[in-house]
């Protein structure tokens, strides 16, 4: 159980931040604390976005004349939260140009995890794949501006891109050596190793080393999703999953081989409720028998800022059973009704907090977990002789930056150091902790929203996990604890749960929850 200094909710970012300098894929060893990497997701940029359009057309058709007194039925200049819109241009340019003034220097790497183009919610404008691509195009050209190398930063950062299911039109459709996937190999030609681009080609998945000893895979969670009418179970030789979930085993074995931690990022995240049952269990398998390399998991598409926690073992139990979970994209994507997440949010948030306390549960009644390998906490650089695979698994989902809620960045803390004589106390590679900034689009758009030239808009600390939450680090240890915190009976977890609501839905319907 976590204690009460632990719980006490502080808003005081870590420091100790200092600078370092590496090139693209090679890092030198600096006398630094931590590495960071940003993740940045689902900026959907909307081309028909209008300021001063109605709400009620997603910011895309001016308002009779009589209209224009009624200020709050107006699309505003960086969008309006809560409501159903994607993002305007300038939004995502002035959330770059904070992480350039901020962060850019201090970064490792990028996590850049899908939905770069507008929702097909408007059927007066639908989308088009020569829009889709060239929306694409528009954001990719706008992190190659901030990220590649240039007279103003000769460093360049690593960006590890990913295909969201928005990327390609008709949204969710993506197959085995799909034309499309040529667009984003050239698109992304610069990120995508070169020894990488035969497998791209194929299935829009690829392996990048982004520091020494330190590998992303950037997998194509399309060819599990069962909204995808051109995928199939992974239990189906022939299918694409089946094909990727090779390719990931292959990739993990290879990288046990050379001695690399590895990181996996997407864009939809495991769920029974997205995935075929056979690509759910086949990617729980194989990264518990991977567990000991493993050392992360990144996603968006959800929008909202949460965790979810899966044990292998209860998968296995519950496998033969339809799980009916309630709404997770659906009523952002295809209800397209404010209303309608609004109606959703406690059913979502209930069904998360029987997540945990299910976990919770569990372990409690299978401790041999504790018996096995734990490769997040000692010191070590090798697989044990008497290995025993973690089953379990922590999936991190970052919100977004389009303003569903208040746009927002994640920045990502890891061990950077390699040996205790480094200062190290973790294993190299293990993941410490995050802060996550909000930008109050809110109160830019009433304060200077009218100004000419636009202020810079500012993204602030909304927490951090070790100041907020009192995690020690972000291994899977840590987060059953942090389950069970949130999931007691007592006043203090019930005050917990309400903060991380609130957070989940970054500030933007605390009233939702003031009464839980």
């Amino acid at each position: 159980m976590l204690n009460q200094d632990s719980k006490t909710l502080m808003h005081n970012m870590l420091n100790d931040w200092s600078a370092f300098d590496n090139q693209v894929n090679q890092a030198l060893v600096h006398d630094k604390k931590y590495g960071y990497f940003l993740q940045i997701t689902d900026t959907h940029l909307d081309d028909h976005y209008t300021e001063g359009a109605t709400l009620k057309s997603g910011c895309h058709s001016i308002p009779e004349k009589h209209l224009h007194s009624k200020r709050k039925q107006l699309c505003h200049v960086m969008g309006v939260p809560g409501v159903r819109m994607d993002a305007p241009s300038i939004l995502i340019e002035h959330t770059l140009d904070w992480i350039k003034r901020e962060w850019r220097d201090k970064l490792d790497f990028v996590i850049w995890t899908g939905d770069n183009s507008r929702h097909d919610w408007d059927e007066a404008h639908p989308r088009k794949e020569t829009k889709v691509l060239e929306l694409n195009r528009q954001v990719t050209q706008m992190m190659s501006d901030l990220f590649c190398s240039s007279p103003e930063h000769p460093r360049a950062i690593p960006v590890v891109p990913v295909i969201g299911n928005n990327d390609v039109q008709p949204h969710n459709n993506i197959e085995l050596n799909d034309d499309v996937l040529y667009f984003f190999e050239k698109l992304w030609d610069h990120w995508i190793p070169k020894k990488q681009r035969k497998d791209f080609l194929e299935g829009g998945y690829f392996a990048v080393d982004v520091a020494p000893g330190l590998r992303v895979l950037s997998i194509n969670t399309m060819f599990f999703l069962k909204k995808n009418p051109l995928a199939k179970s992974c239990s189906k030789k022939s299918s694409s999953g089946h094909h990727h979930m090779k390719w990931y085993k292959n990739q993990l074995r290879k990288a046990r081989r050379d001695n690399v931690k590895i990181y996996v990022i997407g864009h939809v995240p495991p769920s029974p409720r997205d995935f075929f049952k056979s690509c759910m269990t086949d990617y729980m398998s194989i990264t518990a028998n991977y567990s000991d390399v493993v050392y992360g998991h990144f996603y968006g598409h959800l929008n909202m800022d949460h965790f979810l926690l899966y044990d292998k073992r209860e998968q296995e139990i519950h496998n033969s059973e339809d799980l009916q979970l309630p709404y997770l994209e659906d009523s952002v994507e295809e209800q397209h009704d404010t209303v309608s997440i609004q109606r959703n949010v406690r059913e979502y948030v209930d069904w998360l907090k029987g997540m945990y306390e299910e976990i919770d549960e569990f372990e409690n009644k299978h401790p041999d977990r504790h018996d096995s390998f734990h490769h997040q906490t000692p010191i070590m650089h090798k697989k044990p002789k008497n290995f025993d695979p973690e089953p379990v698994v922590v999936v991190h989902i970052a919100p977004s930056v389009f303003p569903v809620y208040m746009p927002s960045v994640r920045i990502y803390r890891y061990e950077y150091r390699n040996s205790p004589q480094q200062g190290a106390t973790h294993t190299y590679g293990t993941l410490l902790g995050y802060s996550q900034y909000v930008a109050n689009i809110s109160r830019y758009n009433e304060e200077d929203g009218h100004k000419e030239p636009k202020p810079p808009l500012n993204f602030d600390l909304e927490y951090d996990t070790k100041t907020l939450y009192g995690l020690p680090d972000l291994s899977i240890d840590a987060y059953i604890e942090f389950a069970d915190a949130l999931t007691q009976n007592d006043t203090e977890s019930k005050q917990l749960w309400n903060t991380f609501c609130k957070n989940i839905f970054l500030q933007t319907l605390n009233s939702t929850f003031d009464s839980l």
